[in-house]
């Protein structure tokens, strides 16, 4: 899509522009805000176009929802096509620890160190800025993954002169935070561009391009007061309306989107909805994936014919968040057991496939439990503790009730990756609950120990005194302790 074919969004691509005039004057970003559906990815992909027509290096990323619990995911899309050009600037230890992290080497025996990682992905940008201006393109970074956050904002904090600019969109929410990469770069270095309703007379040309045909202005009116003015939700309406609907006809709008969305997908074959259903449970659905799960390609030609995917290099995209949420939502417990139970069975990262095997399962089962606490040591070892932080706590609601010595290990082993992601608060209450189902001994003081260093110092004194006479039997945590 180009610039062009965009409708009634001129100040905000020419805001775009003028933002890429700067690039030389050292890091900034431009966040694109708006709620969902009303155009923010539209003009997100015009400003990537726009950025690569002036001859900028654009490095880009459009993490998914599902995705936002996997390790080092946009990282691995951000520098995908250019690792040739940065793995050679790199010393050993940090080309050891990139290639770690995006899984180019699954021999690496030590974990990856996040400092190592950060200075890695700062050297990185700045060779490549070296020599053309770099744009990091991360659309829906509200599902940017925490591992990928933290190496990028710790390079970001560490540039001052360097020619790197951050075209970023994310979904605006009452009382969301600036993300870990707008911290990074500090206020004065952050432009945000709230992208807002479209008015009647674009909305009118934007359904007339979209459909190919017009209505009259007081349908019009209706539609874009139901709408709001958000494009996706006024041409799904528009979509809804038959072609023999007369001006003084009621609108066949569904009380809710969600409903709107179902009605929309209903149309769809049994075998495209099977396929589509399958792609909602996937965090990255890609056409090869889905053909090993038994998909037909007909059913995603049919899915792609109905606006609901796109397809690109292989990779598929829903066209609107919204569509996936609510396929994955109507499916029952039972059928999205059945869903992840099959993608376990063909994914490759052992990360993902443990994934899929946890929400697979109901109940206690022990063998699941094991493969969820190696996957979670194994994300340890690829830096990104979020990830080993979940799998650790779906570990812990697998654990048979008779089985408390796993249940009190896995308990201390997902707090201290929640402390270590920097979700502290989430930490404290796995500690207070492990406490209160452990009266005595070495677990015990463990716990003590990691609840005291989440505590204010006063507080912490007297759990380490606690967790001294806890671990009376162990000399040798005593002496840890100490």
């Amino acid at each position: 899509m180009t610039t062009g074919d965009i409708v009634g969004r001129d100040e905000e691509l020419a805001a775009l522009h003028a933002f890429f005039d700067t690039a030389g004057e050292g890091p900034a970003a431009v966040v694109l805000e708006g709620e969902a559906g009303i155009g923010k990815t539209t003009i997100w992909q015009a400003g990537v176009e726009a950025a690569r027509e002036r001859g900028l290096r654009v490095l880009t990323a459009r993490p998914a929802e599902a995705e936002r619990g996997l390790a080092h995911v946009v990282l691995g899309d951000l520098f995908e096509e250019v690792l040739d050009q940065v793995l050679p600037a790199l010393s050993a230890p940090r080309r050891r620890a990139l290639e770690a992290a995006l899984l180019l080497d699954e021999t690496a025996e030590q974990p990856v160190d996040p400092r190592t990682l950060g200075v890695a992905v700062r050297t990185a940008l700045q060779a490549l800025a070296e020599r053309t201006p770099v744009v990091l393109a991360v659309d829906d970074i509200q599902w940017l993954d925490a591992s990928s956050a933290s190496a990028l904002a710790f390079a970001l904090r560490r540039m001052a002169d360097d020619r790197v600019l951050l075209l970023l969109a994310r979904r605006l929410v009452e009382g969301a935070q600036p993300s870990d990469l707008d911290r990074a770069l500090g206020a004065d270095s952050v432009q945000p561009l709230v992208i807002g309703p479209l008015s009647v007379g674009a909305l009118h040309r934007f359904l007339g391009d979209r459909l190919g045909r017009t209505f009259a202005r007081q349908t019009l009116l209706r539609i874009h007061e139901a709408s709001g003015g958000n494009p996706f939700f006024a041409f799904e309406l528009a979509r809804a309306l038959g072609a023999d609907v007369g001006p003084l006809q009621p609108l066949p709008v569904p009380e809710t989107l969600e409903e709107l969305v179902r009605a929309r997908l209903a149309d769809l074959s049994v075998s495209t909805r099977a396929a589509l259903e399958l792609a909602s449970a996937l965090g990255a659905p890609s056409v090869s994936l889905l053909e090993r799960a038994g998909i037909a390609p007909d059913a995603l030609e049919a899915a792609v014919g109905a606006h609901v995917i796109e397809r690109e290099n292989g990779s598929i995209r829903f066209t609107h968040p919204l569509l996936s949420s609510v396929l994955y939502q109507c499916l029952s417990g039972e059928e999205r057991r059945r869903l992840h139970e099959r993608l376990a069975a063909i994914v490759d990262d052992p990360l993902v496939r443990a994934r899929h095997l946890a929400l697979a399962t109901d109940g206690p089962d022990a063998g699941v439990a094991v493969v969820l606490d190696e996957a979670a040591t194994r994300a340890v070892g690829r830096g990104a503790p979020a990830v080993a932080a979940e799998l650790g706590e779906h570990a812990l609601r697998l654990t048979p009730p008779d089985a408390e010595g796993d249940r009190q290990r896995r308990a201390l082993a997902s707090a201290r990756a929640h402390r270590t992601a920097g979700e502290w608060i989430r930490a404290r209450s796995i500690v207070t609950d492990l406490l209160s189902r452990t009266p005595t001994g070495s677990e015990r003081a463990e716990a003590l120990v990691l609840l005291a260093e989440l505590e204010s110092l006063d507080g912490s004194i007297d759990l380490l005194e606690e967790a001294l006479g806890a671990a009376a039997a162990s000399p040798a945590l005593q002496s840890d302790i100490h």
